[in-house]
């Protein structure tokens, strides 16, 4: 499972800290990043996490912000911002589920 699948379904994450999940991922909050691709490193983030409490709710509430609905309407937000015409994009393109 992606970290934002889990996260979307209320789950923390262990994440190394790269990518998408630098990103997306708030350290103590949302899930635990560790800074090395090595064993060690994982499971000392892992044993972090096991003596951590997370809110699911904030968890949820955190990847809600990388959803489909907020890239679509932040994409249209950008187009009316740079004047594009709306005529030169499909609008049933960027509602489309």
């Amino acid at each position: 499972m992606a970290p934002g699948e889990a996260m979307g379904a209320g789950k923390p994450v262990v994440a190394l800290r790269a990518g998408g999940a630098f990103e997306t991922v708030l350290d103590g909050a949302t899930g635990v990043l560790f800074d090395a691709p090595t064993v060690d490193s994982l499971v000392a983030a892992i044993e972090r996490s096991d003596s951590m409490t997370f809110d699911r709710a904030a968890i949820r509430a955190n990847a809600e912000r990388f959803g489909v609905d907020v890239f679509r309407r932040r994409f249209v937000e950008l187009l009316a911002r740079l004047d594009v015409d709306p005529s030169l994009y499909r609008a049933e393109v960027v509602s489309h589920r």
